[in-house]
């Protein structure tokens, strides 16, 4: 009877434990999306700006790629923002 008492201390905890660390999961998640909303955002902004300047889209393809480090995605928001 008391090994049982503990076998079930032990299921409730684990479900405990493994609820909290979803939560967890899910929290981080969470700011994860809104961090990438915010960088999309700023890329966004940052990308009009160079448009209303006169900036041809090559020298903003430089511009973004020398923040986010890859030309290739410096393109792609290029692309996608202009």
């Amino acid at each position: 009877m008391f090994s049982e008492a503990l076998k079930i201390m032990d299921d409730n905890m684990y479900h405990y434990m493994a609820d909290q660390y979803l939560a967890k999961v899910e929290r981080q998640q969470a700011e994860i999306e809104n961090l990438q909303m915010e960088s999309q955002k700023l890329y966004q902004t940052l990308i009009e700006q160079l448009k209303k300047n006169d900036s041809t889209k090559e020298s903003a393809i430089l511009e973004i790629a020398a923040i986010c480090e890859s030309e290739e995605i410096a393109k792609d928001l290029v692309e996608k923002y202009w």
